[in-house]
């Protein structure tokens, strides 16, 4: 008797592994949706890999939520240490900005054979050049000859102070136009490829759609793991359902982290200085999801007086190529335990960024086309 019951404890475990694994799921080729033309079509012959099976590591990559935690909390494996040349400009109401600038390495496999082109970087919530899968993608993108800029978002950096009380926000496009501008004008970068992971991919198509002249200097524009509509999200992240609370509450302590870092700054704005608007420290602390946080401080801090409204000039949209597995920046390839130091994702970006230039060396195309080639890419 006890050992038909140790039997079955034993077939129940390996039946839950295997389910919670997805250790039965079979690796398949990404689905692809794209509008039918010539432009599209030259590109995707030059992206064999979205043709091809995408393998993640054995005994843990089929499951998304593996490759979210390992992505946010290990990062990359064998992370690269970055040199880059620091820039700072100026908005309009005195706020100062940086980003870094890092040149393609002098023995890049396509550096002597190509025009030099600008990556324009957009990091994801709370993040800038110090994060790790931002400083994989770099690394990779100028080994392959491309020069790469990376937009610190505001309050980001650990050892770079506020100018004014004011961070990043979810859709704001300031700071990114602040640093075209300043690399297309002052530095003289007139080719462009934007890049925005996660909440940079939403502030990257809005800023390339709500002005379209913005495009005039962008080959493409990648975005990769978009929010696509926060007044629906903010509902979906408040629910159990694939842990979706859980990264709400962790997304929610890192803008905690970053908002005590830079207090004595943020709360001298002028919509913090009443009685009746000032948001309270203690709600800021005690707020547990995003949308408690910037019902609390953020709106106030944008110049809102209702969520919704802060929400809804956020918003952005965008299409999809989507994977059978991955997670959220997450991507790995592997073996049966171990991750390969380039992901699946850093090899994808730069293969569709490279079809893209091809492709726009032909002459029939229109510039519509060249001007906003996007590549979205989900799990």
């Amino acid at each position: 008797m006890a050992v038909a019951v140790v039997l079955i404890l034993t077939a129940v475990l390996l039946f839950l592994i295997i389910r919670i694994l997805n250790l039965a799921d079979a690796s398949r080729v990404p689905r692809i949706i794209s509008s039918k033309n010539p432009f599209t079509s030259r590109v995707l012959r030059s992206c064999p890999m979205l043709f091809e099976k995408y393998r993640p590591p054995i005994l843990w990559g089929k499951n998304g939520h593996f490759q979210t935690i390992i992505a946010a909390l290990c990062g990359r494996k064998s992370c690269p240490i970055l040199t880059g040349t620091l820039y700072f400009t100026q908005l309009t109401d005195g706020t100062v900005v940086s980003y870094e600038v890092f040149e393609p390495a002098k023995n890049a496999v396509f550096v002597k054979n190509q025009e030099k082109l600008t990556i324009v970087i957009v990091p994801g919530i709370a993040n800038c050049s110090e994060t790790q899968y931002v400083r994989t993608f770099a690394d990779y993108a100028m080994n392959q000859g491309f020069r790469v800029a990376v937009l610190n978002h505001l309050g980001a950096k650990k050892k770079e102070g506020l100018s004014t009380p004011r961070l990043f926000t979810y859709g704001g496009t300031e700071e990114l136009d602040a640093v075209v501008t300043h690399l297309t004008s002052k530095l003289n970068h007139k080719r462009l490829v934007g890049v925005g992971f996660s909440m940079g991919a939403n502030i990257l198509m809005k800023y390339l759609g709500e002005i379209p002249s913005r495009q005039e200097y962008f080959e493409c524009g990648i975005s990769v793991c978009q929010g696509y509509d926060i007044l629906r999200a903010k509902t979906f992240l408040d629910q159990w359902n694939g842990l979706r609370r859980l990264y709400n509450w962790g997304m929610t302590q890192n803008m905690k982290k970053i908002i005590d870092r830079h207090v004595r700054v943020l709360f001298e704005g002028p919509n913090f200085t009443s009685h009746r608007h000032k948001a309270s420290i203690h709600h800021v602390r005690s707020s547990s999801s995003l949308a408690e946080l910037d019902d609390v401080y953020t709106k106030k801090m944008a110049g809102f007086h209702h969520l919704d409204d802060f929400y809804a000039q956020s918003n952005e949209s965008a299409i999809f190529v989507i994977t059978r597995h991955g997670g959220h920046l997450g991507f790995f390839e592997g073996g049966l335990l171990a991750v390969n130091p380039i992901t699946w994702l850093d090899k994808a970006l730069i293969q569709y960024t490279t079809a893209v230039m091809q492709a726009n060396r032909s002459e029939d195309h229109s510039p519509l086309d060249k001007q906003i080639g996007n590549f979205v890419i989900a799990s």
